[in-house]
């Protein structure tokens, strides 16, 4: 008996280690991720690591969602995806009821099962330019309920099939009992089967919040202005190289070295041997001999962080040029 509970102890001992090192593992870039917005820019880029910032500071939180304005996409992403939410539950349940709790055909079921399987045989990527015709064809780009819209469809195979799963463990006696006592469908519907498949709605709909909030392809496609655009549209933008802005700093060293005049544009060195012309995204540049000294400088439209405006910046041997209405290639000697 005393053996069978030194077992036991050890074994307890061996799941409680191995579930520690696993809430490290998986904590520690949450916690390090925290650390490092609240740290300083003279910290965050000092030769020792601290684990705990000296100085902590929300100078990067107040850059980011005040100065820079993104308390707007923030609020859109919110409304997005509760919108999302609520649209794909409440068609997911009108579709889901009929097919768990009435008489319908097996035929008819598993039709409706497998197309909502169908919605998902594509990849985002492959529907994205009909979805964008569609969207501006209805005069919806750059509104959320073509993000709401488009979010719910994606979302409502993956509702339907696990609220079929949690309505078909409920008994269909608690509703018959509830349909002899006098109640109406809808009110056996809402006072009996809803409140026990609370829990299953609750679990589905954090799940479609979460689809719904790191989605990028369509909010990136069907939106252009922050008065649509979510949250992981504006974030992608922090990708900079300023190494002086406090919500850039994490990316500072990535795109190096950069022009003077506009110093989040990267500048990178093509070299003098290179000569041409380049046509469609093609570089037809043949190479020129060891003794020349030709360059070529592209420009390229690219929007700006705040405005969306577009700005042209060169890819070239080390110059800049100011905005134009085209790109075009200059040939230097």
């Amino acid at each position: 008996m005393r053996r069978l509970g030194s077992v036991i102890l050890a074994r307890s001992a061996l799941a409680t280690l191995a579930l520690g090192v696993a809430g490290v593992l998986y904590g520690f870039p949450i916690y390090w991720l925290v650390v490092t917005s609240l740290k300083s820019k003279a910290e965050l880029f000092a030769s020792s690591v601290h684990l705990v910032p000296h100085q902590p500071t929300l100078a990067a939180y107040s850059s980011v969602l005040i100065d820079r304005g993104f308390w707007v996409l923030l609020k859109n992403s919110v409304i997005v995806c509760f919108s999302t939410v609520v649209v794909t539950l409440v068609v997911g349940l009108l579709i889901t009821y009929p097919l768990t709790r009435l008489p319908v055909p097996a035929r008819l079921r598993v039709g409706v099962l497998n197309w909502a399987l169908s919605l998902r045989f594509l990849p985002p990527i492959a529907v994205v330019i009909p979805y964008f015709a569609i969207v501006r064809t209805l005069q919806i780009y750059d509104e959320p309920i073509a993000l709401i819209g488009i979010y719910s469809l994606f979302n409502l195979p993956f509702a339907i099939w696990m609220l079929k799963g949690f309505l078909t463990e409920i008994p269909l006696e608690l509703e018959d009992a509830a349909l002899v006592d006098g109640a109406t469908r809808w009110v056996a519907f809402w006072r009996v089967l809803l409140p026990l498949a609370a829990p299953g709605v609750m679990a589905a709909g954090i799940i479609i919040f979460t689809f719904a909030w790191s989605e990028f392809l369509f909010a990136l496609i069907l939106t252009a202005t922050p008065n649509a655009q979510t949250f992981p549209v504006g974030v992608q933008g922090l990708v900079t190289a300023n190494p002086d802005s406090p919500d850039y700093r994490g990316f500072a060293s990535d795109f190096s070295p950069v022009s003077p005049d506009y110093p989040w544009v990267p500048t990178m060195e093509i070299g003098p041997i290179v000569a041409g012309r380049r046509r469609g995204g093609m570089a037809d540049a043949p190479a020129l001999g060891a003794g020349a000294r030709k360059g070529v400088e592209v420009q390229i439209l690219s929007p700006t962080p705040r405005s969306g405006a577009a700005l042209k910046f060169s890819i070239s041997t080390g110059s800049i040029s100011s905005a134009s209405s085209k790109p075009k290639i200059r040939e230097r000697k």
